[in-house]
């Protein structure tokens, strides 16, 4: 009996019992679908639809602010805006209708920082506060990566 399959929820994971360990899996899709990406996704190219393409800077980075540092940095701080770290993964997180939001675990810093700046984008446009600057092309690629991936950003394949 390698495991034993038991589907109950538990708010917003799913638990997947086995003999050894617990498997969480979150919905994450469903959370970020049902506060307004969508529709930003949908604004977002109808904005870029009307610009040419160029290499030039559409949306400059905004630096973190300092106000929170302190004289002790803890190991789960980063240097980016939305992102921090939960055990060996960095996770990004986005405040949507006043409520924090998951949005993924990734492997490196720099790909949360880019998962939050892609979900920054969709809702605020061009008053997003991103981590890095970003230009009109690689806006529209990360759109497209969205698309390509069934609705799920993956930063590792516009770093």
């Amino acid at each position: 009996m390698d495991s034993i399959l038991d589907m109950s929820t538990h708010g917003e994971d799913l638990v997947i019992k086995q003999t050894s360990r617990a498997i969480k899996s979150r919905k994450k899709n469903r959370l970020l679908k049902s506060r307004n990406t969508t529709e930003g996704i949908v604004q977002l190219q109808r904005i870029l639809q009307n610009y040419t393409d160029n290499d030039q800077i559409v949306i400059k980075r905004s630096p973190k602010s300092k106000s929170n540092t302190r004289l002790f940095k803890s190991g789960r701080r980063s240097s980016y805006i939305g992102v921090s770290k939960n055990g060996d993964v960095w996770q990004a997180l986005i405040m949507i209708d006043s409520k924090k939001t998951y949005i993924g675990s990734y492997h490196s810093e720099e790909e949360a920082a880019m998962a939050y700046d892609f979900f920054s984008i969709v809702l605020k446009q061009f008053a997003a506060k991103t981590n890095f600057d970003y230009t009109l092309p690689l806006i529209k690629k990360m759109v497209q990566n969205y698309y390509d991936n069934e609705h799920e950003f993956i930063p590792a394949s516009c770093l």
